[in-house]
């Protein structure tokens, strides 16, 4: 999805304990970032976008 958006994933971080993953994004883009945000809200598991 981030990449078919229009944009580059230049980092990942992972974190988790036993219920929760927490996933930190580093991306570039010239796209706005409400494009990618957006799509990422549809999914089912995503508790918060910020």
């Amino acid at each position: 999805m981030i990449r078919h958006r229009g944009f580059e994933l230049k980092s990942l971080n992972v974190e988790s304990d036993e219920r929760i993953f927490n996933l930190t994004l580093t991306l570039s883009s010239q796209r706005p970032l409400t494009l990618l945000t957006h799509q990422l809200e549809k999914l089912f598991d995503i508790i918060e976008i910020n």
